[in-house]
């Protein structure tokens, strides 16, 4: 599809949702469903979701005619990494500091600025610094929240304008927070009287330790829970965000006021003990980088000065894990994150060291430290299944595909359970290097170009899987002409969308390909219903006159020659069913079938 007619300007600090909005809001479109369906977005609420390994944002950048860099800023790619990141900051954030369910703005920059910050989507970002009020993320007339799928940014779907929202004063601590996140996602510092090593820290180290100190705070002690189905106004919500941000101000004091919290907690009350064994574990094993040290240091000092007897037996506990040479299960499936029956697999199957016993009543696992580490190494040197999707530029389900038919090989496969597996790095570098040879270059090919994706869509109608139609290309039935080093993985690799069809078709009328109705279905995005109307009224022509009804090739491809539906048609003119149809009819242009 070629560049939408209007396209406003993208402003500072918007938000990829908002962006998109003032996008169907210029083109007049009825919903911006219709934007998120031209872009290949299932939804709105997954943006901030999307993820380079697993998205691309080249069919925006077409419509719209700006760098996909650009927009990727728009997100907080740049800020907090990719999502499918390991590394347990960016897991945090993206898990419970975002918020996705609906918007939150400030009524005067929306009068001023016709568009919604990207700040605004933090969790913990409860005003506007600029105007030193709240951000609101309820409608005065319809009294729900403000969807995220609004057409118009500046009314909410009840037809409310938002910029009559009510301007509530917001509490000095919440604009304090909103100015150092701004500040900090614009890389400019802000000198403090005193110290405060919060301000020191970069924004996404900011987010999710203010996100995790929110958290433990909604845990154990007696506060509304952290979560985005809570008004921006309740004062208890507020009280989470001023009293974590208040454990930094006056370092260490605060930090130890807010660890005498929980010794102050009475045993009976939920999780008393366990509490400061978890904010141990949290500080110590997951805030593992040296801009976190100054937190660890101070709660280890606390701890050795506590006389206190239930954190003596809490500090012994984590130092019996800290020394001993073996680790039972729950120490192991708390360092590995995996479930205890995952990780007796993993003994059974060698890739653990360690000893099992199943008794009557209990299960015993131990497992030497050094098989921990060695572990950890495999998966370093080693490739997750999202890493080879990510590598190889397709998905997950096309790499389980290669690894069914041996061209890629899993150090740890199905019987794992398929989040669990791991692919040997050589035998994914072999595979991409073998098919990057098989491109013949060739200068002055005319014709559609393609690339790998596109290409096995095609392959797709034929009947061929990804497996099929790489052992293809390996046996050179199928050669590629170009190779475009901008691209990912596979996607490098370019054909001639001509050549393809031939050798496919060529390929299928010698292994005698033929289609059953569910299968024709697929492949045109219809319903088998449709298709067997089709057939059963004669515009597909079937080769079987059982009830189970066969379609050759060649027959489908006369079909699509010479039919296509409305909902097709709808979706290549970028017109709405209804009125295509209407449209129709006033040239006289009648459907084959389905005027009844």
């Amino acid at each position: 599809m070629g560049r939408l007619l209007q396209v406003p300007n993208p402003q500072t600090g918007e938000s990829l949702k908002s962006f998109l909005s003032r996008i169907s809001m210029a083109n007049h479109y009825e919903y911006i469903s219709w934007m998120y369906e031209l872009c290949n977005f299932k939804n709105g609420k997954s943006l901030y979701r999307l993820t380079p390994r697993e998205n691309d944002l080249n069919e925006l950048s077409n419509l719209v005619g700006i760098p996909c860099e650009k927009l990727w800023g728009m997100t907080y790619v740049n800020e907090f990494n990719d999502r499918l990141s390991r590394d347990y900051y960016t897991q945090l954030i993206y898990k419970t500091g975002l918020v996705y369910k609906h918007s939150k703005v400030c009524p005067c920059c929306i009068n001023e600025d016709k568009y919604e910050h990207k700040m605004w989507d933090l969790k913990i970002n409860l005003a506007c610094y600029k105007h030193k009020i709240l951000l609101i993320n309820e409608c005065s007339k319809c009294h729900g929240f403000i969807s995220y799928r609004r057409i118009n940014v500046e009314y909410c779907n009840c037809g409310f304008p938002l910029m009559n929202l009510p301007k509530l004063h917001a509490n000095k601590a919440l604009i304090e927070i909103s100015k150092l996140l701004q500040y900090s996602l614009n890389k400019i510092s802000i000198k403090e009287e005193t110290y405060n090593p919060f301000y020191e820290l970069s924004l996404k180290n900011q987010v999710s330790l203010l996100t995790y100190f929110s958290k433990q705070l909604t845990l154990y002690l007696d506060y509304v829970k952290f979560t985005n189905n809570i008004s921006t106004t309740n004062k208890n919500f507020q009280q989470i965000i001023i009293d974590a941000f208040e454990i930094f101000e006056n370092w260490p004091n605060n930090f130890h006021s807010f660890l005498n919290k929980f010794r102050s907690t009475r045993i009976e009350k939920r999780g008393a003990r366990l509490q400061l064994s978890g904010i141990y574990i949290g500080l110590h094993r997951k805030f593992t980088q040296p801009e976190f040290s100054f937190l660890r240091n101070e709660y280890y000092q606390s701890i050795n000065k506590d006389k206190n007897r239930n954190h003596k037996v809490v500090r012994s506990k984590i130092s019996l894990i800290e020394e001993s040479n073996f680790l039972n299960s729950n120490e192991v499936t708390r360092l590995l994150k995996l479930k205890p029956s995952t990780v007796k697999k993993l003994i059974i199957n060698g890739v653990l060291e360690g000893d099992y016993k199943d008794f009557s009543s209990h299960e015993q696992l131990l497992v030497p430290k050094e098989s921990i580490n060695k572990y950890h190494a495999l998966l370093k040197n080693n490739l997750s299944l999202t890493e080879v999707a990510a590598m190889l530029d397709i998905g997950v389900r096309k790499v389980v595909e290669l690894q069914n038919e041996g061209l890629i090989n899993a150090l740890l496969g199905p019987h794992m359970g398929i989040n669990q597996w791991l692919f040997a790095k050589d035998s994914v570098d072999l595979l991409l290097s073998n098919l990057l040879s098989t491109v013949k270059i060739e200068d002055d090919k005319s014709g559609e170009t393609i690339n790998f994706r596109q290409a096995t869509r095609i392959a797709s109608f034929y009947k061929l899987k990804i497996g099929d139609f790489i052992k293809l290309l390996l046996k050179k039935e199928i050669i590629p002409y170009l190779i475009q080093p901008q691209n990912n993985g596979l996607n490098q690799i370019m054909f001639n969308k001509s050549d393809i069809e031939k050798t496919l078709k060529f390929y299928n009328e010698r292994t005698g390909c033929v289609f059953n109705a569910l299968e024709i279905s697929r492949i045109l995005g219809v319903c088998d219903g449709y298709v067997r109307f089709w057939i059963n009224a004669g515009l597909i022509r079937s080769n079987s006159e059982n009830q189970v009804k066969k379609v050759h090739i060649n027959d489908l491809l006369n079909f699509q020659k010479k039919y296509i539906s409305l909902q097709s048609l709808s979706a290549k003119l970028n017109i709405h069913s209804t009125k295509l149809r209407r449209l129709l009819l006033e040239q006289k242009i009648y459907p084959v079938l389905g005027m009844h």
